[in-house]
């Protein structure tokens, strides 16, 4: 999380700063690689960047100034995906996926993995889909994670193409809707009816998926999640009481005040 909190260093005019960003950036991608992200992304101002790095097998791109890089640092600098087992998943969902940089993070750690990407907005969707059509084993899905069958309204918070939130949709309301999918329908994509891991990032939409989720949380084996307390109140509540009453524990070190990980003890153990 500490180049989350510290990304707005990267645009601002300490030199210091630039150049520790700079370091970061050949330190994590290679002198060469790291040296031409830093400054497509430091020089673009308006329109796409392209970024080419080791750790995706493919070129995948960002929108100029916007929070498309704040999620590329937190994901590809920060490793908030990293798990701390070793692991060979054979089904992995991205729910929140935004432009794909979680999913393109899972594509190259597991390339053996079947990937569900489930993105609700339209824009992010697009991106989404331009960035991962060069995975065979990645599938895209239009919809957002709820705790039953309805059609939602996206929100725009005004805070960055990371923030969209989503709302029942109310039958007079004038706006786009989008379809709702579950977790037990996800499950239905499944060989084996599990998920290996599942990542969300719904914007507060935790707390309506936990409070209803007696039925499927036993068949996920690791779950991270980015709590969303801060705008919603109840969703810490709503996670906590659903891990509490299975068989999961928090692996703290890899969690922060906003990122939690939960490993499934029984799952793992049989394994």
């Amino acid at each position: 999380m500490y180049y989350l909190k510290s990304f707005k260093k990267l645009l601002s005019e300490s030199k210091q700063e630039k150049l520790w960003y700079l370091r970061e950036f050949i330190r994590k991608f290679g002198l060469r690689s790291g040296l031409i992200a830093f400054f497509k992304i430091e020089f673009t101002r308006r329109g796409y960047v392209k970024i080419n790095i080791p750790q995706s097998k493919t070129p995948f791109l960002l929108r100029a100034k916007s929070s498309d890089l704040k999620v590329f640092i937190q994901i590809f600098l920060g490793n908030v995906y990293e798990i701390p087992i070793t692991m060979n998943p054979k089904f992995v969902v991205d729910g929140g996926a935004n432009i794909g940089l979680s999913t393109i993070y899972f594509a190259n750690k597991y390339p053996d993995a079947k990937i569900i990407a489930i993105e609700p907005e339209y824009s992010n969707l697009a991106l989404l889909k331009e960035n991962t059509k060069s995975y065979p084993n990645i599938e895209v899905i239009q919809a957002a994670i709820w705790h039953k069958k309805t059609l939602i309204t996206i929100v725009d918070p005004g805070d960055g193409f990371w923030a969209f939130q989503v709302k029942e949709s109310i039958n007079n309301e004038n706006t786009s809707k989008v379809d709702t999918i579950t977790i037990d329908e996800i499950l239905e994509l499944s060989p084996e009816g599990i998920i290996d891991i599942l990542k969300l990032d719904i914007e507060g939409a935790e707390k309506e998926v936990f409070t209803s989720c007696e039925s499927w949380i036993d068949r996920i084996n690791i779950i991270e999640i980015e709590l969303h307390e801060r705008f919603k109140p109840g969703c810490n509540d709503a996670v906590y009481s659903a891990i509490s009453k299975s068989e999961f524990t928090e692996l703290t070190e890899y969690s922060s005040n906003e990122n939690a990980v939960f490993l499934n003890i029984a799952r793992h153990k049989a394994c």
